[in-house]
């Protein structure tokens, strides 16, 4: 099985870049009739959740329609949406995004439904998490300040993943934080400085803090559902056409000051 950090990593590329016989079907098996690739993200205005037919050729004339009826249910409320397909076309393929306006709240489960016409049905649940605060001290920080950075409440830092966000000629980086510090109590802790991050990003050719284009920094944290890492098949996400991921998470960035004199 693909290992957590490659999962992780394998999902941020994904989002920044955009089976039995009966009718129950597995999201996770390679036989489905649909490939899933969708994350639902506490409180977005959208959410899209991209719908493939794996008997598809990948060809304009055979992917621009597709056999589906996409179904979106709130397993708390009981609320239901069904999903209205927007295409788009990438090399002369189209896609199918199915965009729900359903709210996604923390701590809940969310049922999706993918119904042929012929009445063959695949399912998958995901499970939102709850919302982690990020909080940071000191509260005046400087270049070689270490600084700690805690998520309240996460028991486990593989459902954390978390990046400094800066700017440097105009060009904007996202770096993974380093040195995580293991759980204390209901606590995850990660533990960085701004100037040893920047020694790090820019080895051979080495900067300073302030040379930074401003001194309003950035920490981006993704906190993952609780069945994140439930049912995944090694290299799920790196098959063309593979059956794919579908997902509950919540997104913040949050801005701090750093003293580059």
């Amino acid at each position: 099985m693909m290992n957590k950090n490659a999962l992780i990593a394998t999902f941020i590329i994904f989002i920044s870049l955009f089976a039995s016989c009966d009718n129950s079907l597995d999201a996770f098996d390679e036989r489905a009739l649909y490939s899933i690739h969708g994350y639902l993200g506490i409180y977005r205005e959208y959410n899209y959740i991209r719908i493939k037919e794996l008997s598809s050729p990948l060809r304009a004339d055979s992917t621009r329609e597709i056999d589906a009826t996409v179904t979106l249910q709130n397993l708390k409320t009981g609320e239901s949406e069904v999903l209205k397909d927007s295409i788009m076309q990438f090399d002369n393929v189209y896609t199918h995004n199915f965009r729900t306006t359903l709210d996604i709240t923390p701590e809940t489960s969310y049922r999706l439904t993918v119904e042929r016409s012929d009445g063959e049905i695949l399912e998958a649940t995901a499970t939102t998490p709850f919302i982690a605060q990020l909080q940071i001290t000191p509260a005046e920080i400087n270049c070689r300040t270490r600084i700690r950075t805690s998520f309240v409440p996460v028991l486990d830092r593989i459902y954390v993943h978390a990046f400094l966000g800066f700017s440097f000629k105009n060009q904007m980086y996202w770096i993974t934080i380093p040195e995580v510090i293991d759980a204390e109590e209901e606590f995850v802790y990660l533990s960085f400085a701004v100037q040893s991050v920047l020694d790090q990003v820019f080895r051979k050719n080495p900067i300073e803090c302030y040379e930074m284009d401003t001194d309003s920094l950035y920490i981006k944290y993704y906190h993952f559902g609780p069945d994140y890492f439930d049912d995944t098949v090694d290299d799920t996400l790196l098959i063309p056409g593979g059956a794919g991921e579908f997902k509950g998470l919540y997104m913040r960035i949050v801005p701090f000051h750093v003293d580059t004199t």
